[in-house]
């Protein structure tokens, strides 16, 4: 491991000029010959990518109404596509992994689902599942993607569509709320060449319930302290969205995309404490109201003009603002009486143009250029300040921290892959470079980082349906921007300090994997093993007698994923068995006990099995996932925490289509009500001294979530 600045070791000079001599000795008696790329294949995969394509006709036997229909039996697919109403929290740029034509679907949607049920099943001329692709261009991940290939039409052809969605979701000891979602879709075809024009409104519910126990015990077991909490949360989220594209000719397309947030979320937490040495009770309560205000918008052009060369550019802005306010209450005399207000304000600003140009040489060989500049600023206030009989004190007694934060970061990336007979190999030689300034109420502190990230990828074809990977390659984590500033966390009402000294973290990662596919495209069998060692490991460490966010020096991973996606052949219910696992053992050593241990919050087994299919005789579908994972621990200076789970976590759906227009869907998710639980051991001083103070249990239970969705279409 290295990190690249002024000078680079031996071994990395070794490996550098290693892999140029080998980019030249490849690159050169090819250079001269071009045929163009397979137009059936997305062109937005890295040089290990690995495509499934479904022509329509595969999906004949499953009689599908919508694209939605047709994701859902593809093997795989549904890890893309969360089952309806497990995705409420999921991120917007979750619609980065779904591709229509190539280019990137709207991105004011964060459940696809909608999405895909908006386009005819009629309309769709084939579906390519792509595998381990890298999207740099748009975002760091290694999942699969989906794209979208529609039917072009030879004719002229203008249609309009009009999508809604009407819902009524029911939380534990809520009553029902309704949500709303409305759609338009405007698609104008002439000669083949497409124009559309897209529309959204939503009104989503934002319920949730939460039952918390809380024992605190002495060193010698004696319980000291009970406390029950109930937390009500009832609020909505309302988003506007639009999308529009637009192709000049069969080489040149244009997608905007612009999609608005504002959610308005109240919560109110009641705590009956009960002190047993005192024998004295409190009863406590807490209102809370979380604003946000997010914009984000994207422009991607693709040009195909030169049939050997593919360029796609792509712009994307992204503003976030929140406000939580937090008041504390204490019944005294019958009247819940203020003693502390705490308020939480951030603004962000994210702004990021990417480049990308493809150059077919010819069959096999592919040469890649990317470039992509990024630049985003955090503005962050916290502030805690406490109440006297409802009288605020002044100004100067307030506990209040600023925090504001801005980075560039530029990185230009060559990749070349290259096929020969059932031999692939691939290279990348990337550089980063970023500048990072951080200003807080003790000073300004401003660093820049370079780094060299090489990549070598080889892979060979064992049969028609298997694949043997190897990859060896060096990453550099982005760092979280909450870990540079004082944060609020609402489990322990308590603030965490940051640490503007923060280093990125490294990691030299060694991985092979397998890869088995069943044949008429019934789903596949992977298995993944990795080592990786990393360099400034970031954990918690101390600091003025206080746990915060630090580098800790040198660490090693080894880690397994092994993903089984089965179609059964079955023509009653069609049934596609889904199961995932992974497991991980990491080795660092802890600062405060000096013992060597597993990374923090990191659980050993994690795994989830999922069964869907159709159900003929009452034109149904179903869906079944269960998940769960083992203990995480967290070593703190003075105190360590395990939290685990009693069970896993069972969510279902069961969807039925009542005509082709309307669509009807039942989802349950925490079927099984699910209880989390921490113990925590706190410490007089450094753990190291190992004077226990106390011990703190506490269970929190959420109860089951249900929702109720009526879809269709005008």
């Amino acid at each position: 491991m290295y990190e690249y600045r002024v000078n680079i070791d031996n071994l990395s000079r070794q490996f550098i000029a290693l892999a140029c001599i080998c980019f030249f000795l490849l690159i050169t008696p090819n250079v001269y010959t071009y045929q163009s790329a397979n137009p059936n294949l997305p062109q937005l995969a890295s040089e290990s990518e690995e495509a499934q394509v479904y022509d329509a006709q595969w999906f004949a036997e499953f009689s599908p109404v919508t694209a939605a229909d047709m994701v859902r039996v593809i093997p795989g697919g549904q890890r893309i596509i969360q089952t309806p109403g497990n995705n409420e929290d999921a991120s917007d740029l979750q619609s980065i992994r779904l591709l229509i034509n190539g280019t990137i679907a709207s991105s004011e949607e964060s459940n696809l689902i909608d999405l895909l049920n908006e386009i005819p099943a009629s309309k769709v001329a084939r579906i390519v599942l792509v595998f381990q692709q890298d999207l740099s261009l748009i975002q760091s991940t290694s999942d699969p993607y989906i794209d979208i290939q529609l039917k072009q039409d030879s004719d002229s052809l203008q249609s309009a569509q009009t999508n809604w969605s009407l819902s009524f979701s029911k939380a534990k000891n809520h009553g029902i709320s309704p949500g709303l979602r409305l759609s338009r879709t405007q698609t104008f075809s002439q000669s083949g060449l497409e124009r559309d024009l897209r529309l959204t409104a939503r009104i989503r519910p934002r319920d949730r319930y939460r039952l918390e126990s809380i024992n605190t015990f002495s060193p010698d077991m004696t319980l000291a302290e009970q406390e029950s909490r109930e937390i009500f949360r009832r609020g909505f989220r309302y988003q506007l969205g639009g999308s529009g594209a637009a192709e000049f000719d069969s080489d040149n397309r244009l997608r905007i995309n612009l999609a608005t947030l504002y959610e308005d979320t109240p919560e109110t937490r009641y705590a009956d404490r009960f002190e047993i040495e005192r024998e004295r009770t409190r009863l406590e309560k807490l209102d809370e109201n979380f604003i946000r205000k997010q914009v984000n918008s994207s422009l991607e052009y693709r040009d195909d003009t030169f049939y050997d060369t593919q360029m796609r550019l792509l712009a994307a802005f992204e503003f976030n603002d929140s406000d939580e306010t937090s008041d504390s209450f204490r019944l005294r005399d019958f009247v819940y009486n203020q003693t502390e207000r705490r308020i939480v304000s951030d603004r962000s600003l994210l702004g990021s143009v990417a480049a990308q140009v493809t150059q077919d040489i010819d069959d096999d060989n592919r040469l890649r250029y990317l470039f992509n500049i990024e630049h985003q600023n955090l503005d962050s206030f916290l502030s805690r300040q406490d109440v006297d009989d409802n009288i605020f004190e002044s100004l100067s007694d307030l506990n209040a921290t600023q925090t504001q934060i801005e980075e560039l970061r530029i990185e230009p990336d060559l990749r070349f892959r290259q096929r020969r007979e059932q031999f692939r190999f691939g290279i990348e030689l990337a550089w980063e470079f970023t500048k990072l300034t951080t200003v807080t109420d003790s000073g300004k502190t401003e660093k820049t980082n370079q780094f060299l990230k090489p990549t070598l990828n080889l892979e060979t074809e064992l049969d028609e349906q298997t694949n043997l990977r190897l990859r060896f390659t060096r990453s550099v984590n982005q760092l979280d921007f909450d870990d540079f500033r004082d944060t609020f966390t609402q489990l322990d009402d308590e603030i965490r300090r940051g640490n503007p000294d923060l280093k990125p973290e490294q990691e030299w990662v060694t991985s092979l994997q397998f890869v088995k596919r069943f044949t008429e495209k019934r789903g596949n069998i992977e298995v993944l093993g990795f080592y990786s060692r990393h360099r400034d490991k970031i954990e918690r460490i101390a600091i003025e007698q206080e746990s915060v966010v630090g580098n800790i020096g040198n660490a090693t991973e080894w880690g397994l994923d092994a993903d089984l996606s089965f179609q059964f052949n079955d023509k009653l219910i069609t049934p596609l068995l889904e199961l995932e696992y992974s497991w991980r053992k990491s080795s660092v050593v802890d600062p405060f006990l000096g013992i060597s241990r597993q990374f923090s919050d990191q659980p050993r087994h994690t795994y989830q099995i999922g069964l869907q299919g159709n159900l003929p005789m009452v034109n149904a579908e179903f869906g079944v996932a269960y998940g769960a994972q083992s203990g995480a621990k967290r070593i703190e200076f003075d105190d360590q925490q395990h939290e685990f789970e009693d069970i896993g976590n069972l969510n279902l759906f069961i969807e039925t289509r009542v005509s082709n227009d309307y669509q009807l869907t039942l989802s349950v998710n925490n079927l099984l009500n699910q209880t989390e639980t921490r113990e925590r051991q706190r410490y007089r001083g450094n753990i190291a001294g190992n004077v226990l103070r106390e011990i703190e249990l506490r269970q929190r239970i959420s109860g089951r979530f249900l929702e109720l969705t009526l879809d269709g279409r005008l």
